[in-house]
């Protein structure tokens, strides 16, 4: 049957994603995505270029920082009043950002300001109380860092977080005051610098979204507890540099009040962060805020932005016993199970239980690859699994910094949803996304995630074959159906919106072909190559099982996506294993599409 590619694109580059950008002369620039996040600041001159923040946002749902309102009184609340969940309008100048929204009795400003000649910002946040009286709030701001070149950064965003001081210096006035130097040297031999703060006096700071991530009273997939919480006010160096900003408590009056945070960079700062760079503050109280309206609108918004995260239950003692029978080596913390092998070979399958992937400092994960080579080659498939649902990170074929299909998961912590090929399911309440499941299975060549829940089960399989450079997912639902709406952020080159390959799409054969540039290192290299993708086998089972099959394959001959087995890895390192899917007592051998 011929082929029907009746829909193509080309891959976006950075100027087509539809950035608003600000700035000011200095070399200081700030853009916002469409969606109202923050795409990147930065700052160029002559010796080069600095992205101040660390992770670029995403069209899909933005990036790490945001600003939160706090709400006291009888009916606490905290509201991300600009972020990838801010739910307001949204609007620019040619120097300012500005946000607008209502929560509860209140209504808020926002306006992201340039200094008029200065590499320098300011965050001003205007709070109105919509009835008599008074209300209690706070806000905290929360800013990713790091200062160096774009390259520098995506090649490793946690070894260029490790190269970023921390100083912490009190000013009579402001209170805290976070201090950031990179230390590695950039662009120009020299070492980029920002210090932020709360112009109306900080009460308390962070250093590291770690902090964050595992505060005890951080209230569900916020990054801050509630209003009258605070944050650790302590210098923690670890692995993704995010320092947060919390403002002394504000009364709110009907008449309304403001609050500014500011952020100070320096291009270069040989020396090491010190009480002594208070000075570089002076002259921040005499600058005004700007006074002109800004045109605003709601901006487009993705299902992404407004999915919470599909929390999986914990299985218990019976369903583990049903699940692994045998198990050896098990790790427990307090009577709990954690994680425990389980036979197949020499150790070679680990299972880790949702409790330990939310201990831990470091998520779990498991690369896989194709092929049977001791070494790798053009030829070898390679992809990473991440327990937190992040389905195939960084998909490459031969080398792993150039020839990406997926792209790469740049944080630790799940703040960056985007990243990788990803799984959203409706059970009834909406789209959700498959975050963490009740236990993660990690094979020589295949990972397997299991979410327990109150209706359903549902199991996703990746698998990587052991004769072609191909890799194999696989959905299925013990229980009520549900749907499945499943994305991947494609690359197609070294990095995130440099490449300008092509997708295809192929309805009449279900199937997607995505092309290289040939202008980049892998469409040199692989210059009659192509990926497939293709979804396939869809049945149901007993009248309540569904499973859905996908497959991806690097076809270097041109020739048509065939149907044909997926085999588990054989050989000497990857040896043929069962895959159980554990629904009705049924159990295949691989997968046949």
């Amino acid at each position: 049957m011929p082929s029907d590619l009746n829909r193509n694109f080309p891959m976006p580059r950075r100027e087509q994603l539809g950035l608003v950008t600000i700035n000011n002369g200095s070399g200081l620039s700030i853009s916002a995505l469409p969606n109202g996040t923050l795409f990147a600041i930065e700052y160029a001159d002559a010796l080069g270029s600095v992205q101040i923040n660390q992770i670029q946002g995403s069209p899909l749902v933005g990036g790490i920082g945001r600003l939160y309102l706090r709400v006291g009184g009888a009916k606490p609340d905290v509201v991300e009043i600009v972020g990838p969940r801010a739910n307001g309008s949204f609007g620019h100048d040619a120097t300012t950002l500005s946000w607008s929204g209502k929560t509860g009795h209140l209504s808020y400003n926002v306006r992201l300001e340039l200094h008029p000649v200065e590499t320098a910002w300011f965050w001003r946040v205007s709070v109105q109380h919509l009835k008599d009286g008074t209300l209690p709030v706070d806000l905290v701001l929360i800013q990713d860092i790091g200062l160096g070149d774009r390259g520098f950064l995506m090649n490793s965003e946690a070894y260029a977080s490790q190269y970023v001081d921390h100083h912490i210096a009190d000013h009579q006035t402001f209170g805290p005051v976070v201090m950031n130097r990179q230390n590695l040297k950039q662009a120009g031999a020299r070492n980029p610098w920002l210090a932020q703060g709360c112009r109306d006096g900080a009460a308390a700071y962070a250093t590291d979204a770690i902090q964050l991530v595992q505060a005890s009273d951080r209230l569900g997939d916020l990054l801050v507890g509630p209003f009258d919480t605070s944050l650790p006010s302590k210098r923690r160096q670890q692995e993704t540099a995010c320092p947060a900003i919390q403002s002394r408590p504000l009364s709110v009056p009907a008449s309304g009040v403001t609050a500014t945070f500011f952020a100070v960079f320096a291009a270069d700062h040989p020396e090491a962060s010190s009480d002594a760079d208070l000075s570089r503050l002076d002259g921040l109280v005499t600058i005004k805020g700007a006074a002109a309206d800004i045109a605003e609108a709601a901006p487009v918004r993705s299902l992404l932005q407004d999915a919470p995260l599909l929390k999986a239950e914990a299985l218990d003692k019976k369903a583990i016993g049903q699940l692994y029978p045998e198990r050896s080596l098990e790790e427990r913390a307090e009577g709990k199970l954690l994680s425990f092998f389980v036979p197949d070979g020499a150790l070679n399958r680990h299972v880790v239980l949702r409790e330990k992937e939310l201990l831990v400092a470091r998520r779990h994960g498991a690369i896989v690859r194709s092929g049977e080579n001791m070494l790798l080659d053009d030829a070898t498939l390679a992809a990473t699994c991440w327990m937190q649902g992040i389905f195939a990170a960084q998909l490459t074929i031969g080398n792993t910094s150039f020839h990406k299909l997926f792209s790469v998961s740049r944080d630790p912590y799940n703040l960056t949803r985007a990243s990788g090929l990803r799984i959203m399911a409706d059970v009834g309440a909406g789209w959700q996304l498959l975050a963490v499941p009740s236990a993660f299975e990690m094979g020589l060549s295949d990972c397997r995630w299991i979410y327990r829940l109150p209706e359903r089960t549902i199991i996703v399989s990746a698998v990587a074959s052991g004769e072609d450079a191909a890799m194999q997912w696989t959905v299925s639902v013990e229980g009520k159906p549900c749907r499945f709406l499943v994305f991947g952020h494609v690359v197609l080159g070294e990095r995130e919106y440099d490449a300008g390959g092509q997708i295809e799409f192929d309805t009449a054969g279900k199937r997607m072909l995505f092309r290289p540039d040939p202008a980049l290192a892998l469409g040199r290299t692989l210059s009659r190559c192509q990926l497939l993708a293709g979804e396939f086998d869809a049945r149901c089972h007993r009248g309540d099982w569904r499973r859905r099959t996908a497959l991806l394959r690097w076809d270097c001959t041109q020739r048509r996506l065939r149907r044909a087995q997926i085999p588990a890895n054989t050989g000497a390192l990857f040896r043929r294993r069962r895959l159980d899917d554990r629904c009705g007592g049924s159990r295949t051998t691989g997968a046949t599409l």
